[in-house]
């Protein structure tokens, strides 16, 4: 097969993802090119291959990667001059998903002067500062931030970093070749370092101070907004420009920027909080004299739920049907879940929508004759409640109508009956007839 879209055949890189390749060889043959060579190969472990890249993955700096020596190569002349290079990529699948990719360089310049290793312009400078966010043991320098403090014609991998300090300290380089160090919780500690060729040419030393510039604390374990954080210095430190904010499940709340001399309290806006667990972010800004530094810290913070507020607007009769409706908010944005109670029995759930509930109709005449209490309770996600209620007297329901009486009908030719015309005579007739006999006796 023929490798195309090589522009210039002095001056290119060959690279290959070994991630699933075990006990493989690839052998490339490069035509006749005079001088060319490989300049450097490099193995890189621990590309994440589980899932497939939705854009291209930037390359690593020259001369940074670290391999664990599984994949090899030969470079091999032809009787005609021109080179074969064979690849041997030997991937571990326990490895998986942490994947391997080869890079190999091959030039036709010259081969460069072996020249001292040198500090790169963004290395610290002597007598730097590295910020901790807590004492004891911890990486204060890893392979990526190493890696740019050096430049070497024959990559900074191949570069041994050494680092010496009081025996307190525990200076220790690890197997991915960060620095740790059991950082001071008081006085700083001092730290030297440099990096020495294969030639044993060395950069030079540099001596910086490891320690835990301040703490973080609050008085009040519940969540307040604005809420105060204290900063508390714990030794002699240069200025240090800080930016602090509210943390909460990967997402923070506005920042406040502080310069930090001393005892300080600052407030820090609660927004965009909701019930649970908040940290505090904190980053260390860099500059010349300071290295960088960010943590998020945990001071048992927590933010409590408040319950939903309930309102009802309105109420109405259908008949023997009733409902009720009525609006809600939950000052925290959480959920709202809904049920409904007839003198303290549950009966049903309420529909809201939006920031609107309603009750569904209630038949009143399945119910005893009198008043009722009809409520509804809103839960939030926290299983904060409130409640409304509201009276119903059903009694209307059960009043029995007054019976309608009939007029008298008069008596007449047809032998109905009539009302009588001279009956008031004949009842005067009586009474003066009775008064009179009663005299006579």
């Amino acid at each position: 097969m023929t490798i195309p879209g090589v522009v210039d055949g002095n001056q290119f890189t060959l690279v290959l993802n070994a991630s699933n390749m075990t006990r493989a060889s690839l052998e490339f043959n490069f035509p006749v090119t005079q001088d060319l060579r490989l300049d450097m190969w490099e193995e890189c472990e621990g590309r994440d291959v589980s899932f497939e890249e939705e854009s291209s993955i930037p390359a690593p700096i020259r001369g940074t990667c670290l391999g664990d020596g599984s994949s090899t190569h030969t470079l091999e002349v032809n009787s005609d001059g021109s080179l074969r290079f064979t690849v041997m990529p030997d991937a571990d699948f326990a490895d998986w998903p942490l994947g391997e990719d080869l890079f190999a360089d091959f030039t036709t310049q010259p081969i460069p002067v072996d020249d001292p290793p040198v500090w790169t312009d963004g290395a610290p400078i002597d007598g730097a500062w590295f910020p901790s966010p807590s004492g004891g043991e911890h990486i204060w320098a890893d392979w990526d931030e190493v890696s740019s403090w050096f430049s070497d014609e024959g990559g900074v991998s191949q570069l041994d970093i050494s680092c010496t300090g009081a025996p307190s300290l525990e200076l220790t380089e690890g197997a991915d070749r960060s620095w740790w160090a059991e950082i001071p919780r008081g006085a700083p500690g001092e730290v030297s370092c440099e990096a020495v060729d294969p030639a044993g040419q060395s950069s030079g030393e540099r001596t910086w101070n490891l320690g835990v510039p301040f703490s973080i604390s609050s008085s009040e374990t519940t969540l307040s907004d604005p809420h105060p954080i204290s900063i508390s210095p714990t030794s002699e430190w240069p200025e240090l420009e800080l930016e602090l904010g509210l943390n909460q499940d990967g997402q923070s709340s506005p920042s406040v920027t502080v310069t930090f001399t001393g005892e300080a309290v600052v407030e820090l806006p609660a927004s965009n909080t909701v019930p649970g667990e908040v940290d505090v972010w904190v980053r260390v800004a860099g500059n010349s004299n300071v290295y960088p530094m960010e943590h998020i810290y945990d001071i048992d913070l927590v933010k409590e739920s408040s319950p939903p507020l309930m309102t009802i607007t309105d109420t109405e009769w259908d008949g023997s049907q009733w409902s009720m409706q009525g609006q809600y908010s939950d000052p925290d944005g959480e959920s709202v879940e809904f049920e409904m109670f007839i003198d303290g029995s549950r009966t049903g759930s309420v529909s809201s929508t939006g920031n609107t509930w309603s009750t569904p109709s209630i038949n009143f005449e399945l119910w005893s004759e009198g008043g009722h209490i009809v409520s509804v309770q809103g839960c939030d996600s926290s299983g904060k409640c409130s409640e409304v209620s509201q009276s119903v007297n059903n009694s209307h329901l059960f009043e029995e109508p007054e019976p309608v009486v009939a007029p008298p009908q008069e008596e007449g030719d047809d032998g109905g009956l009539l009302p009588a015309a001279g009956l008031p005579s004949v009842v005067a007739a009586a009474v003066v007839a009775l008064m009179y006999g009663r005299r006579r006796g």
